[in-house]
């Protein structure tokens, strides 16, 4: 194998972990909102805050500002 042999292999490896770990996170995020929807059936309402409650520290991890938006719901 030359250098540029192992540089892609490399590259590969990683691109490939990168791919698991971000699929991974997927399903649980599937997870949490799969049993969300399961809660609405029986409180809606607590189900919808509970969704909030997840998706803010999303939001702000993605740099988006959302402080405030949700404290009337509570």
């Amino acid at each position: 194998m030359n250098t540029k042999d192992v540089q892609e292999t490399l590259q590969t490896d990683a691109r490939d972990r990168l791919n698991a770990d971000a699929n991974s996170e997927l399903r649980t995020g599937d997870l949490a909102i799969s049993s969300l929807c399961q809660q609405c059936v029986s409180d809606p309402r607590q189900s919808v805050l509970n969704l909030l409650m997840i998706t803010k520290p999303v939001l702000d991890s993605v740099n988006v500002s959302v402080s405030g938006k949700f404290d009337d719901l509570r």
